[in-house]
Parts: structure tokens; C-alpha cells; sequence
């Protein structure tokens, strides 16, 4: 536990009732207070202690801990939790002892958070009591970013398709992508003639008279194109927002050359951005590429 020298955070808060002219109003109840001292900075992972004091001018009949964020939203108790003994029909009562912790779970985000106290006596107040969790999980700020794994095979393999359907994550093998035509986003081939493998739309697929696209019916003409974006910085895009925009006027090619470490960025049938990386290659007709999904 590294409380050390860290400041410990001492709150407390008061009502008090006046009349008009300045003079407290005997027939007015004071709001309840709260001590407590937290440690402005908890560790994840650990369970601490807490000292303090709730006092009223009337009987208590319930004291409520939770824990909420900086921006006053609930944190769940698998979380965070304060745990405290029950207390009611008192006017005061002391917090020692240990009958008073809070635990962090090794899994809760670092970042600001405040124990929130409702004292219900004959008025009810709420006191605030704010800290830090360090040496938590990190989460990304935005929209987390959907992730697959897909396995394309060139035109003659026959154990992974060629018709990359990036919004189901799948490759579809011929049959299926005949029942599919209008979902798949990319195609896959081996380029005999220039003896290259690349990637292209569904559209240029037919158009090249792979055997997997000939007899397609309108194929879609999927917008897409290779960006500069190294392998390690595709693995650092978390969210969504980070996710660079999509340019119409940058998307002109049909297909491109593949090699590993390749990025592209994808305008899906389903209008979804996608970025694709190009992880493994093993090149020929019969070969296949894995790509990490991102979108």
C-alpha cells in the first residue's frame, strides 16, 4: 500500500439554517456531517481502511456508501466498494477500527473517483469525498473498436475463401459467396499474369474473370485504398475515433499489390470504416493472407 506521504483528504459538510435577518432558526435542523479520511490516491488491487465520524441533530436511520466518478457516475461494487457496518437510531457515530474499508479491485480502471455518503437523519444529505486509484486497468476513451481475424485464400485454395465479408469478419468459400454477392466488401486472388497476389473489389474480381467471381450478378464496387500506417500502429488503434476519416477522393484504385505489414482502409457494403492489416502472407494460387480487422 503506498500511502507514504500523500496527502490524506479530509471533507466535511455542514448545513446550518438562517432566517432572514441573520439569526439561526431554532426550529430548523442542521443537515448532518460527515468526516472522513481518504487517502487521496489508492492503489488498485488493495483494501484500505477509513477513520472518521457522522453526527446529526436528530437520530440517524441509514448511512449509504457508494462510489461514483469524477463525473458523478456510478462505478459498479465489483469494482469499487465500500464496505461499513450498519448504522441507525444514533445521533453520532465513529468510523475505526477497520469497521470501515474500501476495496479496489485489481481490474478498476486508474482515474478520479469520490465515495459518495447519504445520511438520512430528519433532513438528508449527501458529502463527497474525492480520490485517485493508480496502477489500474486503462480504458480507452471513445467507442471501442470491433476486432476479427480473417484467413482469405488465393483463387485455387481450398480450404479458406477469397470473398472477404469485413462486417460479418468471415471469407466466404465460393457457395457461400454466391448466396452473398452483394455483403462481400474485398476479394482475395493470385494474379498469374503479373504473378502477384492482391486484393481488389468484388466488381474487379468478376471483371478478371477469377473463376470464384465470373458468374456474379452485380457485384459490389467497394471503395477502399492502402494508407500509411505501420503494422504496430494498426495494434494501437483501440477506439473508433482514433480510426483515420475516410476520402472518396483518395479511394480511385480497384486492387491493389499485398505484402506484409500492409494497411488499408475500407468503406464497407454496410458503410462502416474498417481498417484492415495484412499479417501473414503465403504467396501463390493456392496461398492465403490473415488480416486483423478493426472498425
Amino acid at each position: 500500500m503506498k500511502i507514504g506521504l500523500r496527502t490524506i483528504v479530509c471533507a466535511f459538510a455542514l448545513g446550518i439554517g438562517f432566517t432572514g435577518c441573520g439569526l439561526l432558526d431554532p426550529d430548523e435542523s442542521s443537515a448532518p456531517e460527515v468526516t472522513l479520511s481518504v487517502p487521496s490516491i489508492l492503489d488498485a488491487g488493495t483494501t484500505t481502511p477509513i477513520t472518521g465520524e457522522v453526527k446529526a441533530s436528530e437520530e440517524i436511520s441509514s448511512v449509504i456508501f457508494t462510489v461514483v466518478t469524477a463525473q458523478n457516475e456510478s462505478v459498479s461494487e465489483s469494482r469499487i466498494q465500500v464496505e461499513g457496518p450498519t448504522v441507525k437510531g444514533v445521533k453520532s457515530f465513529k468510523f475505526k477500527d477497520n469497521n470501515l474499508k474500501i476495496k479496489i479491485s485489481s481490474n478498476t480502471p486508474s482515474g478520479d473517483y469520490k465515495i459518495k455518503v447519504t445520511v438520512k437523519a430528519d433532513v438528508e444529505n449527501d458529502t463527497y469525498f474525492p480520490f485517485t486509484v493508480e496502477g489500474g486497468s486503462t480504458e480507452p476513451e471513445g467507442t471501442p473498436v470491433q476486432t476479427a481475424t480473417i484467413t482469405a485464400g488465393a483463387n485455387s485454395n481450398p480450404d479458406h475463401g477469397s470473398s472477404i465479408d469485413l462486417d460479418q469478419g468471415v471469407a466466404w468459400l465460393s457457395a457461400d459467396a454466391r448466396n452473398n454477392i452483394s455483403k462481400i466488401d474485398l476479394c482475395y486472388a493470385y494474379s498469374g499474369v503479373n504473378k502477384v497476389e492482391k486484393i481488389g473489389t468484388p466488381a474487379w474480381a468478376k471483371a478478371s474473370a477469377f473463376d470464384y467471381a465470373k458468374n456474379w450478378t452485380n457485384p459490389p464496387q467497394t471503395k477502399f485504398y492502402k494508407i500509411t500506417m505501420t503494422a504496430a500502429e494498426f495494434d494501437a488503434v483501440t477506439t473508433k475515433e482514433e480510426i483515420p476519416e475516410f476520402s472518396e477522393s483518395k479511394a480511385t484504385e480497384v486492387s491493389s499489390n499485398v505484402a506484409n505489414g500492409d494497411v488499408f482502409i475500407v468503406k464497407t457494403t454496410e458503410s462502416a470504416i474498417a481498417l484492415i492489416c495484412i499479417t501473414e502472407k503465403v504467396p501463390g494460387s493456392t496461398g492465403s493472407i490473415k488480416i486483423k480487422l478493426a472498425k
